[in-house]
């Protein structure tokens, strides 16, 4: 039986060499490869370690059904390790920017990955999340983009990227968050990052708070120097 699973093992290792090779020195045959790679994905008899392999150079030729396969796995908490998982949402996103290519699914599970208390090691797949719902503009993700980018316990980073993609799905989530982001309350880089999102939203709008801003902070630095001086 031992002997079995390693000549079953080496079999995969050696498909698996074979399709890699492929895409590196014989890129005209890539596509060639998908489904071969797509076949030994679905056997669910690679090892976890070696499924960031499969899953990269899918993503790197693969169609919008074999994207949607690799999507829905790393929507899946056990399907593949927390740092596939991460790699696998970070290279469907560059495979829509490369490749003008999306995965054939629906995009509401990918706003579940988005909690505004979040624990500290889903940081990166929160971001990765983040990002995506922003490039794919999923409307769905609206709610809790804004509860993110709004919540002052989130980490900075994590926020700026949830204002970022809230503002290019756009719609009265977006707009209502940036108005209310652009007020004195909050930190000055959220506060320009919130008017520069508006400026794809409501141009009048993004204006007249930009010049708020601008004169709000201005007056701030001013009191800071004076206070400086001071002491």
């Amino acid at each position: 039986m031992d002997f079995m699973n390693a000549y079953k093992r080496i079999i995969q290792t050696v498909a698996l060499a074979f399709a890699v090779n492929t895409f590196v020195v014989l890129p005209a045959m890539a596509d060639s490869a998908v489904p071969a790679l797509m076949n030994l994905l679905k056997s669910g008899r690679l090892p976890k370690e070696r499924l960031g392999t499969v899953v990269e150079l899918v993503c790197k030729q693969g169609n919008a059904e074999d994207l949607g396969y690799i999507y829905e796995q790393a929507l899946k908490p056990d399907a593949l390790t927390d740092s596939t998982r991460v790699a696998a949402l970070e290279n469907l996103a560059k495979a829509t920017i490369s490749r003008k290519v999306k995965p054939q699914a629906d995009f509401a599970g990918l706003a579940k990955l988005i909690r505004s208390d979040a624990a500290k090691e889903q940081r990166g797949l929160q971001m990765a999340a983040i990002r995506l719902c922003g490039l794919w503009k999923v409307n769905t993700a609206a709610a809790p983009l804004q509860h993110v980018a709004l919540n002052a316990a989130a980490d900075i980073d994590v926020r700026r990227a949830a204002i970022d993609s809230l503002m290019r799905v756009g719609g009265k989530p977006a707009l209502a968050t940036a108005l209310k982001l652009a007020g004195p309350t909050f930190s000055k880089p959220l506060r320009y990052l919130a008017v520069a999102g508006m400026t794809e939203l409501d141009l009048d709008k993004a204006t007249a708070l930009a010049v708020d801003v601008l004169r709000v902070t201005t007056s701030d630095d001013r009191s800071e120097r004076r206070r400086g001086g001071k002491e």
